[in-house]
């Protein structure tokens, strides 16, 4: 459910086969290496991706477990929007990258042992754009992080994928597999998933439960770029 959402931003370039890929982590050498880092924060929704937790009722297999549970998942899901509408309209006037923006700055540009700057950008939706702020980036290396949110079965699921691209001579050696195009995910040299969830959200707390899911997720953040493996 998530690849196929992620892949409608026009981004899977950053997320591999759709976020399955093991983690890549910051090694000794790659931290040490890095000069000053560009982080591009990527935020394209301004409403809740809607989804269900896919179910089999009653254990029944086969092809009539299919069936049954196709009829049942099919019910779920036209319940899980008419519920997420409520909930959807609660959030209009919520500036979701500003708010984003504010969580997740002051953790990854205050780190002891990696020198970044977010910096505020307009929406990113093509390869192309992306490509075009790595290529003005002087930075030793740019940093994307691309974020998604979604209702799925009533509670808030928040997630990233975070990956790192060299542009200093020194940091080219540690791709992966190089390629062509910089922001390839063959030359990320750090990659890694972020998940927070919060359960069972309404329209009176889904912003104080985004809001405490954003600095959730960029507490993890810090923590991973700051730590070597």
């Amino acid at each position: 459910m998530y690849c196929r959402s992620m892949v409608l931003l026009g981004l899977a370039f950053l997320l591999g086969a759709c976020s399955t890929a093991p983690p890549k982590y910051m090694p000794q050498a790659v931290q040490t290496a890095l000069g000053p880092v560009d982080a591009i924060v990527v935020a394209t929704q301004d409403t809740p991706n809607v989804t269900i937790t896919r179910t089999n009722p009653s254990g029944i297999g086969g092809f009539a477990g299919i069936i049954v549970g196709g009829v049942a998942d099919t019910v779920r899901s036209v319940n899980a929007h008419a519920e997420a509408k409520p909930i959807a309209a609660s959030l209009q006037g919520f500036d979701f990258r500003t708010e984003l923006l504010a969580a997740i700055t002051p953790r990854i540009e205050n780190l002891p042992r990696v020198r970044i700057t977010v910096r505020p950008v307009d929406t990113v939706g093509t390869v192309a754009a992306a490509k075009a702020l790595y290529d003005d980036s002087t930075a030793s290396a740019v940093l994307f992080i691309v974020v998604r949110y979604s209702l799925v079965s009533g509670d808030l699921v928040l997630s990233a994928v975070a990956r790192l691209f060299p542009k200093a001579p020194d940091l080219l050696r540690f791709r992966p597999a190089p390629d062509s195009n910089p922001v390839a995910t063959g030359n990320a040299i750090y990659t890694n998933i972020f998940k927070v969830e919060k359960p069972l959200v309404t329209p009176a707390n889904i912003r104080p439960k985004l809001i405490e899911a954003m600095n959730d997720l960029a507490a993890q953040l810090a923590v991973d770029l700051n730590t070597t493996r």
